[in-house]
């Protein structure tokens, strides 16, 4: 098997960039992600635990929803901020 290496730049998303490389003949695609955002980048959670001294339920509820939304937006926007498809023909 011969191997290479080529870096090619495609225009779009990963999406359509997987169905370029399949279109191109090519099997085995693997992603790697690399470089990812570091803690200090990412969102901070807010502290209001439930039941601690001076939280009302409300103030609790607001701060539960507020720490889902950054757990989310963590998860999604500040994950790697690099990736590398490798493929085999």
């Amino acid at each position: 098997m011969d191997t290479s290496i080529v870096t090619v730049s495609l225009s779009g998303g990963l999406a359509e960039k997987l169905e370029a490389i399949a279109a191109a003949g090519f099997t085995g695609v693997n992603i790697e992600f690399r470089a990812p955002v570091t803690e200090g980048d990412r969102l901070d959670r807010v502290s209001a635990p439930a039941g601690a001294e001076g939280v009302d339920a409300t103030t609790a509820a607001i701060a539960a929803a507020v720490n889902a939304h950054a757990d989310k937006l963590n998860a999604r926007l500040f994950s790697s901020m690099d990736y590398a498809v490798i493929a085999r023909r």
